[in-house]
């Protein structure tokens, strides 16, 4: 679980843009602050953190953000988690709007819930397919109306 609190932030745009990262990888909003995830291996918990430390190192080079803009403070929370517990082949779609998540083992319909899904989302915000702990399809819907799938890195 990760919560971070930050202060002279104006609009939110430092937290938006740590939001957005935690979306893409994987990890989803629960409301209370927190952002959770599937479980993931070790390796890939290293690198998701390793980049979440590497934005909050300079909040400055967010653009718009506040020039005081900083972290107040990151809790961090990990389990340990075997690898028998990561459900795999279980597709989770996310909605960042609605913050609805549902689950399927066919990545078929996966797509057909995550189009459907973006339909009722606010603009730019994303609807993401994870798939053991990881991001592997992300769609937005345009301001015009459009559905258009994101790259994922």
């Amino acid at each position: 679980m990760w919560r971070g609190i930050f202060y002279r932030d104006p609009r939110s745009r430092l937290r938006n843009h740590v939001a957005a990262s935690f979306t893409a990888m994987g990890l989803r909003n629960t409301r209370t602050v927190t952002w959770e995830s599937q479980a993931v291996g070790l390796t890939q918990a290293a690198t998701q953190m390793n980049l979440v430390l590497q934005a909050l190192a300079n909040p400055q080079g967010v653009p718009g953000v506040h020039p005081q803009a900083a972290l107040n403070h990151l809790w961090i929370y990990i389990d340990r988690v075997s690898e028998g517990n990561m459900t795999r082949g279980t597709y989770y779609i996310t909605s960042e709007t609605t913050e609805d998540r549902d689950e399927t083992d066919s990545l078929e319909e996966a797509l057909q819930i995550a189009r459907e899904l973006v339909k009722e989302s606010l603009a730019g915000d994303p609807v993401s397919i994870e798939q053991n702990g990881r991001v592997i399809r992300q769609f937005v819907l345009t301001p015009d109306g459009e559905v258009e799938e994101e790259p994922v890195s």
